[in-house]
């Protein structure tokens, strides 16, 4: 499934999945997995791998570093 096709690109990329959270919200399933990435690995090259998976009607990848994230929420 959709899992094991984006985690088989991760570990490709040497990542570890931390944490991986799945919901349905509005009758759309979302998973979020929170992910260690290489220091040596290139980011936007991962990103662009994984947000191109899927398809029109299939289902969509959206890559967000940590970075904005913490800066999201900041007090």
């Amino acid at each position: 499934g959709v899992l094991a096709e984006i985690t088989r690109v991760l570990s490709e990329a040497g990542c570890n999945v931390h944490d991986i959270s799945q919901r349905i919200i509005d009758d759309f399933f979302h998973l979020i997995l929170t992910v260690e990435f290489p220091p040596a690995g290139n980011f936007g090259e991962l990103k662009q791998t994984l947000e191109c998976m899927g398809g029109k009607d299939d289902y969509a990848v959206h890559v967000v570093h940590d970075r904005v994230f913490h800066f999201m929420h900041r007090i």
